[in-house]
């Protein structure tokens, strides 16, 4: 009788402990999943994605199992990412920013040292993201774009990406500086209207479209190396707080828009009591 009791116990013991084990492997992939939706899109737009993915669960146990079921679950998880509409949002500001010598940089290198540096660049990017109120939206080879205003609007979008921008020109120096290089950025800022929203579902990512978007890209192609390149619309949020020196038109292909830029000073923003505004008509 004693021995039927211990083996009882014991089962009892492994159950538990199986059933605590499990709950942490749970638990432990869970915030894996978190940590991974989060890293691919805003804050605000990841929580939507877990609440639609929480609600899909909870809808599928209401409705019980089933092959029927199981279809329907697999077709709601195809559909999950359909479900957001784009949303359209004004006054934001988009930086697009290049590595100007990075062809001459890549061609003496491996291609595992070629990726280590921009790994080590492109964090330092990234972190100044945080630092400076923007959205990291993607990397193109050696272009680095991000926005701020979107997907959560904020007042000082353009301050946000002119001050990323200033800061990326900072960062490089100090990338050649520990590395031996001789690179550069070339940063545009234009703001305008965007569409923002996840597409497809699979490698799914979060983007933003709009004319906008395309003269941001061209004011950072028409910039100089080491300076910030802001278009007229951007500059009208900032003209209280920096020095800008007058450019020349650039003209957008697609819709014949003309845009009159100016440069700033990568080495530093001007203080509000130095002003010294030269236009930017």
């Amino acid at each position: 009788m004693l021995c039927v009791t211990q083996v009882r116990e014991r089962s009892t013991f492994l159950k538990v402990g199986q059933s605590l084990i499990l709950r942490r492997r749970l638990q432990t992939e869970k915030q894996l999943k978190h940590n991974m939706i989060h890293s691919l899109m805003p804050p605000k737009v990841a929580e939507q994605v877990l609440r639609a993915r929480e609600g899909e669960r909870s809808s599928d146990d209401r409705t019980g199992g089933g092959g029927g079921a199981v279809e329907a679950g697999l077709s709601s998880t195809t559909d999950m990412f359909r479900r957001f509409h784009m949303l359209q949002m004004g006054n934001v500001s988009i930086l697009f920013a290049d590595i100007v010598g990075f062809t001459k940089m890549s061609s003496n290198k491996s291609a595992k040292h070629l990726v280590m540096l921009l790994n080590d660049l492109f964090g330092r990017f990234d972190d100044l993201c945080l630092r400076h109120g923007c959205e990291k939206i993607s990397t193109l080879g050696d272009c680095y774009y991000c926005v701020s205003g979107c997907p959560e609007p904020r007042d000082d979008h353009a301050r946000c990406c002119v001050e990323m921008g200033l800061a990326m020109c900072v960062a490089i120096q100090e990338f050649d500086r520990v590395h031996s290089e001789e690179v550069n950025m070339r940063v545009g800022v234009h703001t305008g209207t965007v569409l923002c929203g996840i597409v497809g579902t699979r490698r799914f990512k979060f983007d933003v479209w709009s004319h906008d978007v395309t003269l941001a890209n061209m004011m950072e192609s028409e910039g100089r190396p080491g300076r910030v390149h802001v278009s007229d619309d951007t500059h009208r949020f900032i003209k209280e707080l920096y020095e800008v020196e007058p450019g020349d038109e650039v003209e957008g292909e697609s819709v014949g828009t003309a845009l009159r830029g100016g440069f700033m000073d990568g080495a530093r923003p001007l203080p509000l009591s130095s002003l010294l505004f030269t236009g930017c008509i």
